[in-house]
C-alpha cells in the first residue's frame, strides 16, 4: 500500500465541474479508504487558510462545503427540458441511449413516475420507426419488457446485417456497373498496405496520372509517355470524367469465383424472366428482367424505353439504396403496362428509370407475387416427419351423402377458406417437431403448415373445405332467400371463428357449380366435362397405329361394356393384313359412340373415396395422358400436349413431369391419401429413392413439387397401360390448364448455373453436335432408356448404370446439375 497513488490536485476550472467534483471525491474516499488507518482518520486534519479553529476544521466539513460548490441548486424544469428532448442517435446503440436517459432521469425529481416516464421517452425518442409500432402494440408494456423488446430487435437487426455484408471471399455483386482497372491494380493495393507513403509535400492528385504521390515528376509513372488515343490533355480529361462520374459508378474488386474443368468466370444464381412492355401506338419490346423478392421497386432503364418512343418521365425525389449501402439516384419514374408471353396476363406497374448500364432491369417483390411469376412452395417440413406421423383417418364425405339434401336445391355458391391449415392451430408438442432452421434462427410453426401427411385429415375434421351454399323451396324466389339466409349465417359464423375465406375462389348464386368431382345442377347430378374432355375431344387416327390404340383402348374397357366389341368391328377392320387405311363415315360413327359409351356409367365410375385411389400415367414424345383408377375401372381423364420448351426434356424428366401432371390434375383426388402411381419408366423408382441432392437441378424441383402427396410408385410395362398409353398418344392440341405445370420448371437453365464463357459454351455445343458417340447418347436419353443394357448402343451402354443422373440442355449432356459430358475433346 506504500506504493498507491494520492489523487492528483483538484481543478477547479473543469468544464463540468460537478461531474469533475464527483470523480475526484471518490478517488479521495477510495485512497483514504486503502491508506488511513482507522485511529488517524478519525483525527485527520486539512491545513488549510480556514477561520475556524483547527480541532473544528475536519475533512468531513471541508468536502461538505466543496459539495455545496460543486453542486449548485438544480433547476427542474431545465433537466426535465434536457430528458425530454434527448433522442437517440443515428449510430448510438440502444444500450447507451437507455442508460443516458436512466443518468438524465435522476435530475429530474421523478419519483415514482420514473420507470414509466422512461419507457415513453424510449417509444418516442428510438430511431427505429417499426420497433416503435411493435411497442406500441404490446399491452401493459412495462420498462423492463420494453428493454428485452428493444435489445432482441437491435440484436436481430445485427445479424441480418452481418448476413447481407458477408467476408470478401464469398461477395458478389449484380446489376451494377463497374470501371475498368489496371490489371495490375491489385498488386498495387497490396502494396499500399503495406507501405503508406507520406503525402506531405503535395495536397492534390498529380496532374500526369491523377494519383497522390511524391511531388517529383520522376516518381509518376505517365510523365513523359505518350497518350494511347494520341492527342494532348486526354489523360487529364479522364481524371476529371472519372472525378464526375464517381458519384454514380463504384468499384468492387472481388467477385465469387468457381472452378469448372480449370475455367474460371462470374457466377451467378438469379431468376430472370421475359416480360413483354408495351410502349406508344402499342409498340412492345421484349425485356428480360431479374426477379428479386428482396426489392422495393421495379427498375428500367433509359435506353430500354427511348426504343418504345417513351420520353415523357415523371420526377422522383427516390434514392435507390444497394445491398451494401451505396446509392444511385435515378433520373425519374413512369408507369408502364407489362404482358407475360406464355399466358398473355397484363399488368400495370411503376418503375423507376436509371441510366444505362448502372443497374439491370428488375421487377421487385409486388411485381412478382402480383404476377405469380414465382412459386416458392413450403419445403421446411421434411420427409422424415412424415415417415414418423400416424394418419387419423377421418371419413371423407361422398356425394352420395348429400344428394337427399340436394333434391330441392336449385341456387348455388361454393367458397373456400384462405390457407386453410393456418386455420388450424398446433399445440406445444406438436409445434415443436416443426421447428426449422433459418440463418436468423430457429423458428416453429404455430399453425398447422402445408405439406404434413396428417394435415388434410385434421383439417377436414375442423371444416369440410369447400363449403357449399344452397338455396331450396318451391319457386327461385323463394329458392333465392333460402340461399341469402344460409349465406349470411356462414359469413357470420366465419367472422366470429376468424375464418378468412379466398375471394378468387368465389362461386356466388349459380345454376350450376363443381362438388366433389360432379356437375351439381338445380336439375340434378350431371358427369363433369372436364373428367371426359379428354376422351371427346380425342381426335380420329391418322394411321395404323392410331387405330391399334383406340382398339387396346377399347379392349381394356370391354368387360364393362359387352357391346363395346362390336361397335368396334369397323375400326377393327382396318388393322387386317393387306388392308389399305382408307377412314370413312362409317368410322367416325363408331369412334363416336365409343366416346359417348366409355365416358357414361357404369364405365367412369363414381369417385369413392374409401377405396384405392391409382393414377395411371404415360408420356409421349408430344403428349401427356393420366387416367384415376378405382378398382381398374377409370373416375376420370386427362391429357395435354407439351410445350415446345417440354418435348425437348429427356425421358425422364417428361415421365416425372408427367407424374406431376397427373397428380396436380386431380389434386381433389390424390391430396391428402396414398396414391399408388403406375409407370412404365423404370429409372422413375431408382431417382424417387435417391436423395434429393443426387437429382439434376430440374428433377429436384419436381421431385421437391411431389413431396406434398403421398404416393408409392410402381413400374408397368408400356403394352399393359392401355389407358394412359392411348390419351398421351391422342393429346388435344389445346391444353385445358398448362398453367398445372407452371413455367418455373421450364425456367430452368443449368449452363447460367455454370461459370463458363460463352464462347466455350459455344464450343462445346458444337463439340458434341459433332460427335457421333454423343449423338447416340442424346438420342437415348430423350427416347427413353430400355430395360435392359443389351439393348442399349454400345457407345451409351457405358452410361446405363447412371442414366438416371443424365439430362440434355441446350445441346450439352449435364450428369447432374454441374458436370458436363463431352468426349475426345
Amino acid at each position: 500500500m506504500e506504493k498507491l497513488r494520492a489523487p492528483e490536485r483538484f481543478n477547479l476550472d473543469a468544464h463540468d465541474l460537478a461531474d469533475a467534483w464527483k470523480k475526484w471525491k471518490e478517488e479521495l474516499n477510495l485512497y483514504i479508504d486503502l491508506s488511513v488507518r482507522e485511529a488517524v482518520r478519525s483525527t485527520l486534519q486539512l491545513t488549510m487558510a480556514f477561520n475556524q479553529e483547527p480541532q473544528n476544521r475536519t475533512l468531513e466539513m471541508v468536502l461538505q462545503a466543496f459539495d455545496g460548490y460543486c453542486n449548485p441548486k438544480r433547476n427542474e424544469t431545465v433537466e426535465r427540458y434536457r430528458f425530454n428532448m434527448r433522442n437517440q442517435n443515428r449510430e448510438e446503440t440502444f444500450d447507451k441511449y437507455v442508460t443516458e436517459l436512466k443518468i438524465l432521469a435522476t435530475t429530474c425529481n421523478y419519483g415514482a413516475l420514473q420507470e414509466s416516464l422512461i419507457r415513453d421517452k424510449i417509444i418516442c425518442g428510438i430511431q427505429d420507426s417499426h420497433l416503435r409500432e411493435r411497442l406500441l402494440r404490446v399491452i401493459d408494456l412495462d420498462l423492463p419488457k420494453c428493454l428485452q423488446i428493444s435489445r432482441a430487435a437491435e440484436l436481430s437487426k445485427e445479424r441480418i446485417k452481418t448476413l447481407e455484408n458477408p467476408t470478401f471471399s464469398d461477395l458478389e455483386v449484380h446489376g451494377v456497373k463497374h470501371k475498368q482497372r489496371n490489371p495490375n491494380y491489385q498488386q498495387q493495393k497490396q502494396h499500399t498496405h503495406k507501405t503508406k507513403p507520406s503525402y506531405a509535400q503535395t495536397s492534390s492528385a498529380c496532374k500526369y496520372c491523377g494519383r497522390k504521390h511524391e511531388f517529383n515528376k520522376a516518381k509518376c509513372p505517365a510523365f513523359g509517355k505518350e497518350c494511347k488515343r494520341r492527342h494532348p490533355g486526354h489523360r487529364v480529361r479522364a481524371i476529371s470524367e472519372e472525378s464526375d462520374e464517381s458519384n454514380d459508378y463504384f468499384e468492387i474488386n472481388t467477385v465469387t469465383l468457381t472452378n469448372v474443368n480449370s475455367v474460371k468466370e462470374k457466377h451467378s444464381r438469379h431468376i430472370y424472366a421475359s416480360m413483354k412492355i408495351i410502349g406508344k401506338n402499342e409498340k412492345s419490346k421484349l425485356t428480360r428482367f431479374q426477379l428479386d423478392r428482396g426489392a422495393t421497386c421495379n427498375i428500367i432503364t433509359a435506353r430500354t424505353l427511348k426504343k418504345l418512343d417513351i420520353n415523357q418521365l415523371q420526377k422522383t425525389s427516390q434514392i435507390l439504396t444497394m445491398y451494401n449501402n451505396t446509392t444511385i439516384k435515378p433520373i425519374g419514374k413512369c408507369i408502364l403496362k407489362l404482358v407475360n408471353p406464355k399466358n398473355n396476363d397484363k399488368f400495370k406497374a411503376e418503375f423507376v428509370v436509371v441510366k444505362d448500364g448502372t443497374l439491370t432491369p428488375l421487377l421487385g417483390s409486388k411485381a412478382v407475387q402480383a404476377m405469380n411469376l414465382t412459386n416458392f412452395g413450403y419445403a421446411l417440413i421434411r420427409k422424415h416427419l412424415n415417415q414418423q406421423l400416424k394418419r387419423s383417418h377421418y371419413p371423407l364425405p361422398t356425394i352420395d351423402d348429400l344428394l337427399p339434401e340436394l333434391s330441392r336445391a336449385k341456387v348455388f355458391s361454393v367458397v373456400d377458406a384462405k390457407n386453410g391449415f393456418w386455420h388450424v392451430e398446433l399445440d406445444e408438442e406438436s409445434s415443436l417437431l416443426t421447428t426449422f432452421n433459418t440463418p436468423f434462427g430457429r423458428y416453429r410453426w404455430l399453425r398447422m403448415p402445408f405439406g404434413l401427411s396428417s394435415a388434410p385429415e385434421e383439417y377436414q375434421r375442423s371444416i369440410v373445405d369447400d363449403i357449399l351454399i344452397y338455396g331450396e323451396g318451391d319457386t327461385e324466389e323463394k329458392a333465392i332467400d333460402d340461399h341469402d339466409r344460409k349465406f349470411r349465417a356462414l359469413m357470420e359464423r366465419c367472422r366470429e371463428r376468424n375464418l378468412k375465406l379466398n375471394k378468387e375462389k368465389l362461386k356466388l348464386k349459380l345454376k350450376e357449380v363443381r362438388f366433389i368431382g360432379h356437375l351439381v345442377t338445380s336439375e340434378g347430378l350431371k358427369p363433369d366435362p372436364e373428367k371426359i374432355r379428354a376422351v371427346m375431344d380425342m381426335p380420329k387416327p391418322t394411321d395404323f397405329s392410331g387405330i391399334r390404340r383406340i382398339i387396346g383402348f377399347v379392349t381394356y374397357l370391354s368387360k364393362f361394356l359387352p357391346k363395346l366389341s362390336d361397335i368396334c368391328e369397323p375400326l377393327r377392320k382396318l388393322t387386317l393384313k393387306d388392308s389399305e387405311f382408307c377412314w370413312i363415315e362409317n368410322h367416325d360413327k363408331a369412334l363416336e359412340e365409343i366416346k359417348r359409351l366409355v365416358t357414361a356409367e357404369p364405365v367412369l365410375r363414381y369417385y369413392d373415396p374409401k377405396l384405392q385411389l391409382t393414377v395411371q400415367s404415360d408420356a409421349s414424345q408430344t403428349g401427356l395422358g393420366a387416367a384415376v383408377m378405382q378398382e381398374d375401372r377409370p373416375v376420370a381423364y386427362a391429357i395435354r400436349a407439351l410445350t415446345d420448351t417440354e418435348t425437348r426434356y429427356a425421358q425422364i424428366e417428361k415421365e416425372l413431369l408427367l407424374v406431376i401432371f397427373g397428380l396436380e390434375k386431380f389434386h381433389s383426388y390424390t391430396y391428402g391419401r396414398t396414391v399408388n402411381v403406375i409407370s412404365d419408366h423404370k429409372p422413375l423408382e431408382s431417382i424417387m429413392k435417391k436423395p434429393l441432392h443426387a437429382a439434376p437441378k430440374r428433377l429436384q424441383r419436381m421431385l421437391l413439387r411431389l413431396r406434398k402427396y403421398d404416393i408409392i410408385l410402381q413400374y408397368r410395362p408400356g403394352k399393359e397401360m392401355y389407358l394412359a398409353d392411348t390419351l398421351s398418344r391422342a393429346y388435344l392440341k389445346e391444353t385445358s390448364d398448362t398453367s398445372i405445370t407452371t413455367d418455373e420448371t421450364e425456367s430452368i437453365n443449368m449452363i447460367d448455373e455454370l461459370p463458363i464463357s460463352e464462347e466455350r459454351i459455344s464450343e462445346l455445343q458444337e463439340h458434341t453436335k459433332n460427335d457421333l458417340q454423343m449423338q447416340e447418347l442424346k438420342e437415348v436419353i430423350q427416347e427413353g432408356w430400355p430395360i435392359n443394357k443389351w439393348n442399349v448402343p454400345s457407345s451409351a451402354s457405358i452410361y446405363f448404370d447412371i442414366r438416371d443422373k443424365l439430362t440434355l440442355q441446350n445441346g450439352l449432356l449435364f450428369k447432374g446439375e454441374r458436370e458436363l459430358l463431352f468426349l475426345n475433346l
